[in-house]
């Protein structure tokens, strides 16, 4: 199994218990000197635990910084602050006027328009 199949049955994995399966079966992550604790420091939970609830809102947060990242960028490509008044005050008028999207809704868009965009992102 390479590495990409390792990661989408971890993602696909329905519960903790499959998850536990999969590390456990597999050489690399079953071994205990292949694991570290988060931040160096195994008194770590509080850190961890206030991070999230529950694993939805921690696995939205991280492309969700990825869009505004891009965003800023494309604020600050075209001198406008990102915390300015001519700076978009919505993530859709955002798109719409960075990537020519009409309402900001990618989700009309073709397979080929997404990927010319991903590419010149």
């Amino acid at each position: 199994m390479n590495n990409k199949e390792l990661l989408l049955r971890l993602v696909r994995a329905a519960n903790e218990k499959e998850v536990q399966g999969i590390v456990s079966a597999h050489p690399v992550l079953s071994n205990d000197i292949n694991w570290k604790p988060y931040g160096g420091s195994r008194g770590n939970f509080r850190n961890i635990h206030n991070g999230a609830g529950n694993a939805i809102p921690a696995l939205v947060e991280k492309p969700m910084n990825s869009i505004d990242a891009h965003l800023t960028r494309e604020c600050r490509l075209r001198n406008i602050d990102p915390e300015g008044p001519d700076a978009p005050s919505s993530i859709q008028e955002a798109v719409e006027k960075f990537f020519n999207i009409k309402g900001g809704n990618c989700s009309e868009l073709l397979e080929t328009e997404r990927r010319r965009i991903a590419e010149d992102i």
